[in-house]
């Protein structure tokens, strides 16, 4: 409830990764009319504002049109390439991608990233369901500047 910009949000993004035993957590928003998800809290020692095309991503846009979460397994060779390419070169195993909703249409996505391999929960899953109703909010509460990016912190420039 104290939340008021992208800065405030990111130590609440890395205890909700600690809740679903992640490594790393990191939070995009979803630009539908450009088609692609642009990073604004990283995970570990990751840039902010990475932009992912949805065109050459298909499970990330099939997470945020079909409103579902999504895991995906390194060794699993129905992955997408795309994702499997992005975990090996960060050096983990698997992922749990979460759609943010907001009035019933996805803004964003939260993803928790996994050093070892192994398929997330039910009840983890669950979890991060709700979290991503709850980010949904909160993200659409945030100041946009004129450029459309969202408040890095009250009264500053974005730096995203």
């Amino acid at each position: 409830s104290k939340v008021g910009s992208l800065d405030d949000l990111a130590p609440v993004v890395e205890l909700i990764g600690a809740e679903l035993r992640a490594d790393s957590v990191s939070l995009s928003e979803w630009n539908a009319y450009e088609g692609y998800v642009e990073t604004l809290i990283p995970g570990r020692d990751g840039p902010d504002g990475q932009r992912y095309l949805l065109k050459d991503h298909p499970t990330t846009l099939h997470a945020l049109t079909s409103q579902e979460a999504v895991q995906v397994l390194v060794s699993d060779p129905l992955s997408d390439p795309a994702e499997v390419a992005v975990l090996k070169v960060e050096g983990y195993r698997s992922l749990l991608m979460v759609p943010i909703i907001s009035r019933g249409r996805s803004v964003g996505l939260f993803v928790a990233y996994s050093y070892e391999e192994r398929p997330w929960g039910r009840t983890e899953m669950h979890r991060a369901r709700i979290i991503g109703y709850q980010l949904g909010t909160v993200l659409e509460d945030f100041g946009r500047h004129e450029d459309g990016h969202l408040e890095r912190a009250a009264g500053r420039a974005s730096a995203v």
